[in-house]
């Protein structure tokens, strides 16, 4: 610029020039007005392109937010929906063995603890999967519930009902965890599309009042 500005003014006589008549002034006031003019001039071009920059950077970056929290919301509601069935049949469960408990009376024998054993693991890996949110392997573990043999005795029975119980409450904490994820994805997405609303529709910044260069007075 000081380069352009000593060349512009070379061979001038600053004694014989005026705004419009050429001389020094004229020279003078022709850069200033390439730098400053409100609508061509070079600071309102570097405006321009840094509001376009800016609008486009964040205009990207809603669409790539937008993007991940579809994603994540699709995934919790399939979650949550699988955690659904998984504690629909471990209520139902419950239920059965809580009407079959006091009606149920004979030894233990070698094979009825075995039984247990193996509903006992299926129960337990039920309540591992419920607890660290995976759903998918939960519903196809409590689909083997009502297929297999109830425990043989009474105490047997009840100590089933007992992990059955402890199965269902971590599962319905779970799925309170993920439908409280899901909350709150809802809400950054409705942020998120408010906040993209009102930067659409801001005023340029280098329209605003504020940007805007004074009028220069010429005597």
């Amino acid at each position: 610029m000081r380069l352009q500005l000593d060349s512009a003014l070379s061979g001038t006589d600053p004694t014989k020039s005026g705004a419009t008549t050429g001389g020094f002034l004229q020279t003078a006031t022709n850069l200033l007005t390439a730098i400053e003019d409100p609508a061509t001039g070079a600071i309102k071009t570097e405006e321009a392109s840094v509001a376009a920059e800016i609008s486009t950077a964040q205009t990207n970056l809603n669409s790539e937010q937008a993007r991940v929290t579809q994603l994540q919301t699709t995934n919790l509601t399939q979650q949550i929906s699988q955690a659904d069935s998984t504690i629909a049949e471990l209520e139902s469960q419950v239920s059965y063995v809580t009407v079959c408990l006091p009606n149920t009376p004979g030894p233990t024998t070698r094979k009825a603890v075995s039984q247990l054993f193996e509903i006992l693991d299926c129960v337990a890996s039920i309540k591992e999967s419920a607890r660290r949110g995976d759903w998918r392997s939960a519903p196809q573990l409590t689909a083997i519930l009502p297929r297999a043999l109830p425990p043989a005795s009474r105490e047997e029975l009840g100590e089933y009902l007992d992990h059955l119980k402890d199965a269902l409450a971590v599962a319905k904490a779970s799925r309170a965890h993920a439908a409280a994820s899901q909350v709150r994805l809802n809400a950054a997405a409705r942020f998120n599309r408010s906040r993209s609303d009102f930067s659409s529709g801001r005023q340029n910044f280098g329209d605003s009042a504020d940007f805007q260069q004074p009028a220069r007075v010429v005597e």
